[in-house]
């Protein structure tokens, strides 16, 4: 499988010189504590710092599944068990007009993935993911 387009060496380095931080959203979220803002050379990329091996295998499955749907950001790279994504700025969704074209395309997402077929059990890992975006408690991710 072919990831992303950054030679490794060059991966190496961004992460060696680049200003790394955490990631926490303001209202909660970030539920795994794996994800980073890279800043190399006046550019921001995603950096997502896996805990193992097979959560980089998960991440990467995941993205080659969806990446037909345009709604992922770019898998740019991989290094050990560092996935290299390419940033996508925020917007603010105050208006109405913009508030209402944002659901209608969180809408088309979620036809998407209701599509894909799913067998076996959901995992009690997922749920209790599902529960912490309902109640807004994040503890223990």
């Amino acid at each position: 499988m072919k990831i992303g387009v950054m030679k490794m060496n060059r991966m190496e380095k961004m992460l060696k010189k680049g200003k790394i931080e955490k990631l926490v959203p303001i209202n909660g979220g970030g539920l795994t504590g794996e994800v980073h803002l890279l800043e190399y050379k006046s550019k921001k990329y995603i950096l997502r710092r896996c805990r193992d091996a097979e959560a980089v295998r998960e991440y990467i499955s995941i993205v080659e599944k969806y990446k037909k749907y345009g709604f992922f950001p770019k898998l740019l790279g991989k290094h050990n068990t560092d996935l290299l994504f390419e940033f996508i700025d925020g917007r603010e969704v105050r208006r109405e007009r913009e508030f209402l074209k944002t659901f209608e395309q969180i809408g088309k997402i979620a036809a998407q993935i209701n599509k894909v077929k799913y067998k076996g059990e959901t995992s009690e890992k997922f749920v209790r993911r599902v529960n912490a975006l309902v109640t807004g408690n994040y503890k223990g991710y």
